[in-house]
C-alpha cells in the first residue's frame, strides 16, 4: 500500500528550500549562494552501502586540495575559502563514516592526516580564511557550528587530549623504522598542525607552559572589523529530512488508515443496509399482493428456505483483514540509523511531522477505499436479495391470513339461509403474475420475486416441449393491468433475412392468458406482413399441466384467424429434488396440429447462472417414430420487465444431432414491457 509513497519525491521544494544548504538571508560578504563542498560531505553522510561511500571518499580525497591545504569551496583556480564550521562539519563526517564503516577507517584516516589544518588556525583558535590569488584575508569564526563542535572534538582540535579523542593508528603504528616514523610524525604533526596521537597538543601549545580550560575559544578573542559573524551556510542533508518524512509518513498512514477503514467500513454497511431495506419493501409488495389472492383461494404454498437476513457482524468478519501498513524492514533500519545520527533534530521533525500529516491523508483515502470495496463488490447483490425474498416472505405471510379470512367472510355472505340447503361458493380465483405461453419455450418456473412460493428461481426462458416454432422471445410476467408484451428483431443465419417482430399477452385470469403477435419481413416486398395467435391454461409451477392452443403462422393479412393451421399442446412439467437443485427445467408434450401429424416431445433447460440458458428438445412424429429430430438454442434473458435478451435458436426439423447451425438458425434481440 506504501509502494507509490516510497516512489514519490519526499521532500516538499520550499522545505529543501527553508532547510537546505544554503540560507542566503544570513549570507556573509564572502558567502556563495551555495556550498560545493557541504553538497560533497552530504553525499558521504547519506551514503547507505560500503561501495558508495567509498566512492564518495575518494571524490572528496583525490582531489586537488586548494591553496589553504584544505577541501574548501572554491571559485576558480586561485579562489578558495573555508569556515570553520565548515571544517567542523568535515571532521564529524569523516568521524562518523569511519565508525559506520570500519573496513573504511583506514582511508578516512590517510584523507584526514593529508590536510595542512595550519591555515586555519591563529594562536590557538580557528578562524575562516579566504585566498584571492596572492591575497589572504581572515575572520573570526562565524557561528554557531552547525557540527556544534563534534567533529573538532573528536579529531583532538577542540580540547587538550579529550578522551573521546580519535587518535589515527597510522600515528602509532606505522610500520616505519624509528627515523622514518619520526619524519612522518614531524611532518603532520609540525608542519600539518595535526593534534600530537599521545599528548592531544598541538604545536602552538606546546611551545607555551600554560593551563588550557574545556573551551580555548575562551582564552583569546579575535576581533576584526567587517567580518559576518552567522555561519552562512545550512546544513539540513537531504537523507536526513527523507528519513524524517519516511517515518512521519509511515507512522501517520497507520493510523490514517485504521480511520479509514472504519468510515469505510461503516458506509459499505450502510449502503448494504438501505439495499436490503430497499428491495425488502419491493419484496413485501408483492408478498402481500399474492399473498391475498392466494389466501383467497385457500391455498398456501411452501415458502423457500430461509434466505438469511442481513447480518452486519458477520459481513464484517468476511473482509479480509487488511496487512499492517509501514516500511519494509530494510528501508525502516536505514531510517533508524538515520535518526541516530542526524545532527539538525529541529529540521528532522519538522519533516516528520509533514510526512505524518501527509501519510495520515494518504492512508484514510486507501482505507476507506478497502473498507468499502471488500464488502461492496461480494455482498451488495447478495443482501439485495436476501431483503427482497425475506420481504416476500414478510408480506406474504402478513396477506394471506387478511386474505383467507376475507374469502371465510364472503362464503358466509353468499350462504342462503335455512332450510335452503347452503350452496357452495367458492373463492375468487388468485391473480399470481402469469408466466408466459407455450410458444415452444413456456416456463417449468415462475420468477422468483415475482411469486412468494418459490421452488426455484428461474434464470433462463421458460420452457415446454413443442415442435412449432415460436415467434418472439418469450413475454414477461403481466403487470398490474394483466398486460406484457416484447419487440424483437431477429435475422437468419441461412440467407440474413430481417425480422421486426412484437408480441402482447392479456391474462384474465390465473395463469389463463390471451396472446398476439405480428412479424414484418421488411425486405420481403411481397409478404411483409404477418401475425400469429394464442390461447391457453399455463401453471407455471412443476408439477402441473398445460392446455394451449396456437397459431405460430405466419398468417397473412385477409386470412383471420385460420384455424386449420392451429395446434393444440398438452404438456406436463416434470417435478424433481434433482432437477431443481441443478437448475434444471423439463417438460413433455403432445402437439395434435388440425390438420397433419401428431408430434411427442422433450424439453430440457439448464441455467448455469442467473439468466443464462442452455436448451434442447427431442421430439419424433406420428407417422415415423423411428426417427428422432432435435431443436436447441441457448443465450441470455431474463424473466424481468423492461429488460433486454440475446439468444441463438435453432428450432428445426433437425435429424437428431445434427447441428445445421446456419441452415435453420437466427439470432434475435428483444426488449419487453408490462403494464
Amino acid at each position: 500500500m506504501l509502494s507509490a509513497f516510497i516512489q514519490r519525491p519526499l521532500i516538499p521544494l520550499a522545505l529543501v528550500f527553508g532547510l537546505g544548504l544554503a540560507s542566503p538571508s544570513a549570507a556573509g560578504p564572502w558567502a556563495t549562494t551555495t556550498s560545493t563542498l557541504l553538497k560533497q560531505l552530504e553525499t558521504l553522510h547519506c551514503s547507505i552501502e560500503s561501495n558508495e561511500a567509498l566512492q564518495a571518499l575518494e571524490a572528496l580525497c583525490n582531489q586537488p586540495l586548494s591553496s589553504l591545504g584544505l577541501p574548501a569551496d572554491r571559485r576558480g583556480e586561485d579562489h578558495a575559502e573555508l569556515h570553520a564550521g565548515s571544517l567542523d562539519i568535515m571532521l564529524r563526517v569523516m568521524d562518523q563514516t569511519a565508525e559506520r564503516f570500519p573496513e573504511l577507517g583506514g582511508e578516512v584516516e590517510r584523507c584526514v592526516l593529508s590536510w595542512d589544518f595550519c591555515a586555519l588556525r591563529r594562536e590557538r583558535d580557528f578562524i575562516d580564511v579566504r585566498q584571492d590569488g596572492a591575497a589572504r584575508s581572515t575572520c573570526p569564526p562565524a557561528g554557531p557550528y552547525p557540527a556544534q563542535g563534534v567533529g573538532l572534538r573528536r579529531w583532538g582540535f577542540d580540547r587538550k587530549d579529550p578522551p573521546d579523542r580519535r587518535v589515527p593508528r597510522l600515528l602509532l603504528n606505522s610500520g616505519l623504522g624509528h627515523a622514518e616514523h619520526t619524519l612522518l610524525l614531524h611532518r603532520i604533526h609540525r608542519l600539518q598542525c595535526f593534534p600530537h596521537p599521545r599528548t592531544g597538543l598541538l604545536p602552538d601549545e606546546e611551545a607555551r607552559d600554560t593551563p588550557y580550560g574545556p573551551n580555548r575559544h575562551a582564552t583569546e578573542r579575535l576581533d576584526w572589523t567587517g567580518c559576518e559573524t552567522t555561519y552562512p551556510f545550512g546544513w539540513s542533508p537531504r537523507c536526513e529530512l527523507d528519513a524524517g518524512y519516511r517515518a512521519g509518513f509511515a507512522t501517520g498512514y497507520r493510523g490514517g488508515f485504521t480511520a479509514g477503514l472504519k468510515k469505510g467500513q461503516a458506509e459499505a454497511i450502510a449502503r448494504l443496509r438501505r439495499k436490503y431495506d430497499a428491495r425488502r419493501q419491493e419484496g413485501m409488495r408483492q408478498g402481500r399482493e399474492h399473498g391475498l389472492m392466494e389466501g383467497r383461494r385457500g391455498l398456501a404454498s411452501t415458502l423457500s428456505a430461509d434466505p438469511g437476513g442481513m447480518d452486519e457482524a458477520a459481513i464484517l468478519a468476511s473482509m479480509a483483514p487488511p496487512q499492517e501498513p509501514g516500511i519494509m524492514g530494510a528501508d525502516m533500519k536505514s531510517i533508524q540509523a538515520m535518526m541516530a545520527r542526524a545532527w539538525n533534530r529541529e529540521a528532522f521533525d519538522q519533516a516528520f511531522g509533514q510526512g505524518r500529516h501527509e501519510g495520515r491523508r494518504a492512508g484514510e483515502v486507501e482505507g476507506f477505499m478497502a473498507g468499502m470495496n471488500d464488502t461492496l463488490a461480494a455482498r451488495l447483490e447478495q443482501v439485495g436479495e436476501a431483503g427482497f425474498k425475506e420481504g416476500v416472505r414478510a408480506g406474504y405471510a402478513q396477506a394471506w391470513a387478511a386474505g383467507r379470512q376475507i374469502a371465510m367472510q364472503e362464503r358466509q355472505e353468499q350462504t342462503p339461509p335455512p332450510p335452503r340447503p347452503p350452496e357452495h361458493h367458492p373463492a375468487p380465483a388468485p391473480q399470481p403474475p402469469p408466466v408466459v405461453p407455450p410458444m415452444a419455450q413456456a416456463p417449468t418456473e415462475s420468477p422468483a420475486e415475482q411469486v412468494p412460493t418459490v421452488k426455484a428461481t428461474p434464470m433462463a426462458p421458460p420452457v415446454q416441449a413443442s415442435a412449432a416454432a415460436p415467434s418472439g422471445p418469450v413475454t414477461p410476467p403481466p403487470g398490474p393491468h394483466g398486460l406484457s408484451g416484447n419487440l424483437f428483431h431477429s435475422w437468419k443465419l441461412a440467407d440474413g433475412e430481417p425480422t421486426l417482430g412484437a408480441n402482447m399477452l392479456w391474462e384474465p385470469a390465473s395463469y389463463w392468458f390471451v396472446r398476439a403477435g405480428a412479424n414484418l419481413d421488411y425486405r420481403d416486398e411481397n409478404d411483409a406482413l404477418s401475425y400469429s395467435w394464442g390461447i391457453g391454461y399455463d401453471d407455471w409451477h412443476p408439477g402441473t399441466w398445460s392446455f394451449q392452443l396456437n397459431n405460430w403462422g405466419p398468417i397473412l393479412p385477409g386470412e383471420g384467424l385460420k384455424p386449420e393451421t392451429a395446434v393444440f399442446s398438452i404438456g406436463y412439467k416434470l417435478e424433481h429434488e434433482l432437477l431443481a437443485g441443478n437448475h434444471i427445467a423439463a417438460s413433455v408434450g403432445l402437439d395434435i396440429p388440425m390438420q397433419g401429424e401428431k408430434t411427442l416431445g422433450t424439453t430440457w433447460q439448464w441455467s448455469p447462472m442467473p439468466s443464462w440458458f442452455v436448451r434442447a428438445g427431442l421430439s419424433v412424429k406420428e407417422d415415423d417414430p423411428s426417427r428422432v429430430y432435435w431443436s436447441y438454442g441457448f443465450g441470455r434473458w431474463d424473466w424481468k420487465a423492461f429488460t433486454w435478451t440475446l439468444q441463438y435458436n435453432n428450432w428445426g426439423p433437425n435429424p437428431a444431432f445434427t447441428p445445421n447451425i446456419k441452415q435453420n438458425g437466427a439470432v434475435m434481440l428483444g426488449w419487453s414491457w408490462a403494464y
